[in-house]
């Protein structure tokens, strides 16, 4: 039980980081097009 439990935290903390490295991807690239249309 116990252990499940912590594989369950350690996925999730897993998707968590992958969507901030994924969301800072889109600032990077949506910036990249702002300086574009400047």
């Amino acid at each position: 039980m116990l252990m499940s439990l912590y594989l369950l935290f350690c996925f999730e903390f897993y998707n968590i980081t992958n969507l901030q490295s994924w969301l800072n991807q889109i600032v990077n690239i949506a910036d990249m097009y702002i300086d574009i249309s400047n």
